[in-house]
């Protein structure tokens, strides 16, 4: 099955109504909602769910349905914040099959989540993308005449 990609950032060609509907059915999930961290998290694991929680607020794509997904990327960094730290101080560890296999784990696991959440580079790359778009959309006279708009300026 293929990813879903965001009307937003789709290469695909859509239509005016389709592209409007898209959005909606996006934008519905998009709320903005205070989301509180668990009890349970750490110092650490906590000031990561902040920062997470404030840098997907400004990019107005916070949702109360990723609380679990943050979650899951503060216990995940965390963790291997922890692991670098065991192999800075024993270097050995980093031919212990069990340690690299437990390291490599927690890698794949937090690319993922960052790219679940738009935190990693090409993530926020294609959100670029859709920024400088909508801005050229909203500024091209042209196309706003065509989607039967004003001439403005």
């Amino acid at each position: 099955m293929r990813k879903a990609v965001s009307a937003r950032t789709t290469k695909k060609h859509l239509t005016k109504a389709e592209k409007e509907k898209r959005m909606a059915v996006e934008n519905a999930f998009t709320d903005d909602a205070v989301i509180e961290p668990p009890s349970y998290l750490t110092k650490t694991q906590l000031e990561a769910f902040n920062f997470i929680v404030d840098a997907l607020r400004q990019a107005k794509v916070l949702s109360r349905l990723d609380t679990q997904t943050i979650i899951q990327a503060c216990v995940a960094v965390d963790m291997l914040n922890t692991s670098n730290k065991k192999v800075a101080r024993k270097p050995s560890l980093a031919i212990d099959r069990e340690f690299v296999g437990t390291q490599e784990k927690l890698v794949r696991t937090y690319l993922k989540l960052c790219d679940e959440l738009c935190l990693s580079p090409q993530s926020r790359a294609k959100l670029g993308v859709l920024v400088a778009n909508q801005k050229e959309e909203e500024t091209d006279p042209l196309l706003n005449v065509l989607q039967g708009g004003g001439m403005t300026g």
